[in-house]
């Protein structure tokens, strides 16, 4: 990525406290001297201050540049030629981001080139977060993006051959069992559409688990936690959302006739699964 020299300022995301601190000083003095707050890059046109709010996935969110450059007088609703901005990003997992964002007033709603909006990256990790890692302010960031008009639930609107999935399906992908949790809790539901194959066709988590759950334990290392979550989750009947009706409740086609049977019968085997607890 080509990036101008403020944004440079920003990098390297791995550098002691001491170091961030002499960068932010320098990203204050180029905005104070007049420098562009809302520089972009020339190929993709991300701004700096999607930059700073997680865009450029290599490089975690940095709340006191954001707030920064908002006070210098980036725009906020701006996005780069993907539809991106903050919070289609590791911005939405950061709750100092989320709020920041809310208070200036952004379009929150409008999706990205993927048709997913902030409520698909509530869960995202940064890329170098071990999975199972503590996610303590997940259901505060998942509240304020649900009063802010966002769908729990929400498929993110179809755009070509997407195979996007809703939130709850990404927290899965992320292996971010307290978001899974929080998710249940704020009334995320199993049997809501939750993600679309390659031939266009919508799968609720729970029949995607069903046809795809033994290949993507296998290829994954799952935290004990959140297979235990999941277990809980689907042998519910449904869930009602918070403050809405009961989702309908879809038969499974097995011969069991039990949700909960089918999950179960993929992750007995720890060798097949590769369940390791703590990772």
């Amino acid at each position: 990525m080509n990036m101008p020299p403020m944004m440079y300022a920003m990098l390297p995301p791995q550098i002691s406290p001491k170091e961030r601190e002499a960068r932010r000083a320098i990203i204050k003095d180029l905005l104070a001297h007049g420098a562009n707050p809302n520089v972009k890059t020339a190929d993709d046109g991300t701004t700096a201050l999607m930059a700073t709010g997680g865009v450029v996935q290599v490089y975690p969110p940095d709340l006191e540049n954001a707030k920064a450059l908002l006070q210098a007088g980036a725009d906020a609703n701006a996005r780069n030629q993907y539809g991106d901005w903050p919070l289609t990003s590791m911005g939405a997992s950061n709750l100092g981001i989320v709020k920041l964002m809310l208070e200036a007033k952004v379009d929150v709603k409008k999706p990205n080139g993927n048709g997913q909006n902030a409520m698909h990256f509530v869960c995202t990790r940064y890329f170098k977060t071990r999975a199972n890692t503590t996610d303590p302010d997940a259901e505060e960031r998942i509240a304020l993006l649900k009063q802010a008009g966002l769908d729990i639930n929400g498929m993110p609107e179809q755009q070509g051959l997407s195979t996007f999935g809703n939130p709850l399906y990404t927290a899965l992908q992320e292996k971010n069992p307290d978001c899974v949790q929080a998710l249940l809790k704020q009334g995320a539901s199993p049997d809501a559409p939750a993600v679309r194959d390659l031939y266009g066709n919508t799968h609720t988590l729970r029949e995607w688990l069903k046809a795809e759950g033994k290949d993507f334990l296998k290829n994954n290392t799952i935290p004990a936690s959140l297979r235990k979550q999941l277990l809980q989750a689907l042998s519910a009947p449904f869930a009602i959302p918070a403050g809405g009706v009961p989702l309908p409740i879809l038969k499974p086609n097995t011969a069991s006739q039990s949700p909960l049977a089918d999950i179960q019968s993929l992750t007995q085997s720890n060798a097949v699964c590769r369940i390791q607890a703590g990772q």
